[in-house]
């Protein structure tokens, strides 16, 4: 095995209570790249996907599909969704005084 036991738990718990955006990964679900990048982060390991995938699914994470689809109001920050609302539905936004 490539990662030691205790390497192995650090991952898990990591996976179990955080989503990946949260330890500054550029995804919102885990999927094998992703936690291959957090092992790369973590302990500079290359570890190839299908080993990643091996892991993965020893340690029952299994592939399931989103319950629902997100809607991208829910991917912005709150202060963000006012300002970016009339975008997100299709309406002409005025962001200033119009000037002549």
């Amino acid at each position: 095995r490539t990662l030691s036991a205790e390497q192995e738990k650090i991952l898990q718990k990591s996976m179990r209570d955080k989503c990946p955006n949260q330890l500054k990964l550029p995804f919102m679900l885990w999927t094998r790249i992703a936690a291959q990048q957090l092992i790369k982060h973590l302990w500079a390991i290359d570890m190839p996907i299908r080993t990643v995938g091996e892991y993965l699914k020893r340690w029952g994470f299994t592939p399931q599909k989103p319950l629902r689809r997100v809607s991208m109001t829910a991917l912005i920050e709150p202060p963000m969704i006012a300002v970016m609302e009339p975008f997100i539905n299709g309406q002409k936004a005025i962001i200033g005084p119009a000037s002549n």
